[in-house]
């Protein structure tokens, strides 16, 4: 590392690149972002700006995938003013920056070369006796065609996660992920994977570049679950923040004024964030494109007073275009809140309370038309006559388009998710024990104390003995309870127990968690009311409610660390209670009145607001004197059930999962899955780039990079031996193995450092066993859009490969004689004697046939641009239709979502018109007579 000094400041050299302010670099991993310019230079760091798409990106320059620009004599250049020629003469000035001389006499300055340009030398290295190996172009036109692949996959960013395939999840996913502003809520019931579906939608957004900054925000409870999750999951390496780290980043000196600013990807809690003075004015301004809300149901808000937490995420919502709020309980805390939270997400159209209240009551008649959509084999005339009614103006030709705008325009719309059990089914059963117990009197408050021999803890230690091999969750209301439970039960039972409330720190909770996943750890694990809050259990399948709560959603939020995907026995439910105390008349009014033990109660915000008033009066109350209210609760949940089923959650149901494209979804995802591509292109890829591979079973491998490929240039690799496998499977039955897929990072920073570099960009070989004397050139170029990454411009234009076979007749042969056909027959040449008198001899008919071959790709890329255009319109007039759709039928669309929706579609017709082919590689064969001097002998 060598250390210059210069009047501008630090310049930094790593072996032979210094990075000086000016220089011209292109990104070897992202080619399609043109040429860059460098415009800060740090002792650690370089920027470079990409002018041709916006971007402005800082790479660690230990690390950084840039090659220097250097344009040499013969070149055509341009200057970002229009003045371009052929170059004549290159100088460097003292500065260490590079000036060229065209033909028109003209000096072009580096800095001001136009930034779409290119290098195209494959020719002169070819004549100049540099040419690799045919296996080397062989793999090099494979990568291609692979990222190509990659890139325009209908389910890229879902594939890569170490999760079992659920299609409600992956339904979702997709759905959300796929528009052009995510802000939303997910509120799946318990264990339905609501993280799950809020990392897939994130992922999917990261990898195809729409989203770089992330600020995921959770219960400080759940931090660390999250960063093992994210990073055990997706690759998703997130920086843990909390008032320290803020501190140790400020005091670091210049350029620290704002923390957030220092990392891309940010974890940390709610409740610190939103009550440390200044973090959240720092947060809102440090330009996050997607924020992550866990546990949202925590905002709380009423017309009089916002929480600290509510205003922060208030705060960060107006300043950032993606926003996913969590909450298996939306409406735990009264409607009230429920709407406060949808406003978060779409302030225009949740704009009153009163009207919404109104609206949410009177969706029956949408319910059934949409219905009607999904189950018609086809939309006749006398239906799409309906929809149009309904929508106004022309309405979609496609189900799956009419019923998102049935959606879209009425009740919460595309803005709310919830997936609920009955819906999805195969799930578990639940099975409630109301175990009476004769013994002490238990003190008012349903049970949240104990009292002297507590017939509970005599219930439940008996229990235990009983049932030696069963993992038990026991869950009560208060730290002293579990504190005393746990006590108590050590005092009669020789067990394993583990302790979990707010009195531990994060790291003590977490470890008892883990001690209780062990198959040899704790078999009783004692929680206060934090332990029914994001953990998952669902190895165990006894829990034990110590007491009960008065919400409805906390019941269903304990039962549900068990009642979760993955849990593959019936849930056996335990609720202990003294004969005829208060705590025996809340447990009956549950069972009998709720049903809230053995299914999930649906439209539990109802019931809390119809009856928590009641019920927190009869806290005194015996048993026998409860039958009045579980009567009218029983009547009440009936009615309720009745009203749901007829619209609002139907409608909600449908926005939620369909199933036919839920299961097309994953069926792509299988099919990926299935497809065995990528295991033999990855492992000459690791040979080619000199990382050991070797083969455990068929399905997997261990990896171990050099000391020039180790560390940043392979994320996700260790600097030992890192197993990995194919087998989603097996990926999910052994945590040290990594899921190698497409969206692997160790798989695309290996294709990355295959296409940056020289290997097999320029190939000569011979066929000498052909009877006919021929020449062949093989081009394959790369059709890439230049434009901002925010745009996904993948959705229309991936890198597409054109590849070209001219013969010396100036015909195109690619469509009769495939690459794989021609590495088959083909060997090596002598390229030392290109450099010489018969490769002079030579020359004059390849640049015949070099025009030619360029002439037919740039015919091949019109149309491919053609089709991508037409591709971006249709979508942006389908975008522009919807909101004016809305805009008619009453509902506010704001102001500036239409000129963001115009602005985008104007963005993307002009990056696909910038468009440019540029060639990767090249491959000369000569053929039969015309072989046989060039022959390797």
């Amino acid at each position: 590392m060598v250390f210059q000094i210069a009047e501008e400041g630090i310049r930094l050299s790593y072996g032979q690149v210094r990075y000086l302010l000016g220089q011209r670099f292109a990104n070897t991993s992202q080619p399609e972002l043109g040429l860059g310019m460098v415009i800060d230079s740090a002792v650690d760091s370089v920027e470079i700006e990409f002018a041709a798409t916006g971007e402005k990106l800082r790479y660690a320059a230990a690390a950084a995938p840039l090659r220097r620009v250097k344009f040499g004599l013969g070149d055509e250049i341009e200057s970002w003013d229009g003045r371009a020629g052929t170059v004549e003469e290159v100088r460097e000035t003292p500065d260490g920056l590079l000036e060229y001389r065209i033909d028109s006499g003209s000096w072009i300055e580096e800095a001001d070369l136009a930034a779409h340009l290119s290098e195209e030398r494959h020719d002169d290295a070819l004549f100049a006796g540099r040419a690799g190996t045919t296996q080397e172009f062989a793999l090099r036109r494979r990568t291609l065609r692979a990222r190509e692949k990659m890139r325009s996959s209908e389910v890229r960013g879902l594939l890569g996660a170490k999760v079992d395939l659920i299609p409600h999840q992956l339904f979702i996913a997709k759905n959300v992920a796929d528009r052009s502003a995510t802000r939303v809520l997910l509120a799946d019931e318990v264990g339905l994977g609501k993280t799950i579906e809020a990392c897939l939608i994130m992922h999917r957004r990261m990898i195809s570049g729409r989203v770089k900054r992330v600020l995921v925000l959770v219960p400080e409870a759940l931090v660390h679950q999250w960063f093992v999750e994210l990073l055990r999951r997706f690759n998703l390496q997130f920086s843990i923040f909390d008032e320290d780290r803020c501190r140790a980043i400020e005091s670091g000196g210049e350029g620290t004024e704002n923390p957030f600013l220092e990392e891309q990807i940010v974890l940390g809690s709610t409740s610190w964030m939103a009550n440390a003075k200044g973090r959240p004015e720092q947060a809102a301004a440090a330009n996050w494109d997607m924020i992550v809300v866990d546990e949202a149901h925590h905002l709380q808000w009423s017309p009089e007073e916002e929480s600290a937490d509510y205003q922060l995420v208030r705060q960060l919502s107006e300043a950032t275009r993606d926003i996913l709020l969590l909450t298996a309980t939306p409406e735990q805390l009264g409607r009230d809140g429920h709407f406060a939270r949808l406003q978060l997400l779409d302030p225009q159209r949740f704009s009153n309370l009163d009207d919404y209240l109104k609206e949410r009551d009177n969706y029956g008649e949408i319910a059934d038309l949409a219905a009607e959509v999904i189950e018609a084999k086809k939309i006749d005339e006398s239906l799409s006559k309906r929809v149009g009614k309904i929508l106004g103006g022309d309405s979609p030709k496609q189900k799956g388009a009419i019923v998102d705008r049935l959606i879209d325009m009425h009740g919460t719309g595309r803005v709310m998710f919830r997936n609920v059990r009955s819906n999805l089914g195969g799930f578990p059963e639940r099975k409630a024990h109301l175990i009476p117990l004769v013994g002490s009197d238990l003190a008012p408050g349903f049970g949240e104390v104990l009292v002297e021999d507590d017939p509970r803890v005599e219930w439940l230690a008996g229990f235990l003995k009983d049932n030696p091999k069963q993992k038990v969750l026991v869950i009560g209301s208060t730290r002293e309870l579990a504190e005393g439970v746990i006590e108590a039960i050590q005092e009669k039972v020789l067990i394993k127990c583990a302790i979990f409330h707010e009195g531990l720190t994060l790291l003590q909770r977490d470890r008892n968690a883990a001690w209780f996943a062990e198959d040899e750890g704790a078999r009783v694990l004692v929680c206060s009311e934090i332990g029914s809050e994001g953990r998952n259990f669902q190895f165990a399948h006894d829990i034990v409610l110590f007491d009960l709560p008065t919400r409805p959603g906390l019941v269903e939020q304990r039962i549900g660390r068990l009642d979760r995907i993955g849990q593959t026995e019936t849930i056996q439910i335990h609720i202990p209670f003294a004969a005829g105390s208060a705590h025996e008349g809340l447990a009956q009014w549950y069972q009998e009145g709720c049903n809230a033990f053995e299914r999930s109660l649906r439209g539990g915000s109802n019931v809390r607001e119809e009856f928590e008033e009641k019920v927190s009066g009869m806290t005194e109350i015996p048993a026998k004197d409860w039958d009045k209210i579980i009567g009218e609760t029983r009547e009440f949940v009936e009615v309720l059930d009745e009203k749901l089923e007829e619209g609002r959650d139907r409608l909600l149901e449908m926005a939620s999962f369909r199933r036919t494209e839920a299961e097309a979804v994953t069926g792509k995802v299988r099919d990926e899955d299935e497809e065995d591509s990528l295991n033999q292109l990855f492992v000459d890829l690791c040979d080619q780039l000199g990382v050991a591979v070797e083969p455990l079973d068929a399905t997997s491998i261990t990896m171990k990079a050099d000391t020039v490929f180790s560390g940043e240039a392979f994320p996700g690799m260790r600097d030992g031996p890192t197993p990995g496998t194919f087998s989603r499977a097996q990926a999910l039955e052994r945590e040290e193995m990594s899921f190698l897929t497409w969206d692997h990072p160790v798989v695309q920073s290996s294709m990355d450092l295959l296409l940056s570099g020289e290997a097999g960009k320029v190939s000569f070989a011979v066929w000498p066993q052909s009877k006919d004397s021929n020449m062949l050139l093989e081009l394959v170029f790369v059709v890439e859009c230049l434009g901002a990454a925010s745009l996904d411009l993948d959705r229309f234009l991936p890198p597409r490969v054109v590849r070209v076979l001219v013969d010396k007749a100036g015909n195109d042969l690619a469509a009769s004689i495939s690459g794989r056909t021609l590495d088959g027959v083909v060997k090596d040449g002598d390229v030392t004697k290109l450099d010489g008198e018969r490769g002079d001899r030579l020359r004059e008919a390849f640049d015949q046939v070099w025009d030619r071959g360029h002439e037919f790709a740039e015919a091949h890329s019109k149309k491919i641009i053609a089709g991508a255009l037409a591709s971006a319109d249709k979508t942006g007039s389908e975008v522009l239709n919807r909101l004016e759709s809305l805009k008619n039928k009453g509902n506010p669309v704001p102001e500036a979502e239409r000129l963001a929706a115009e602005h985008e579609a104007a963005s993307l017709e002009n990056a696909l018109n910038a468009t440019r082919l540029r060639l990767d590689c090249a491959r000369l064969v000569l053929i039969g007579g015309a072989a046989e001097s060039f022959v390797i002998y």
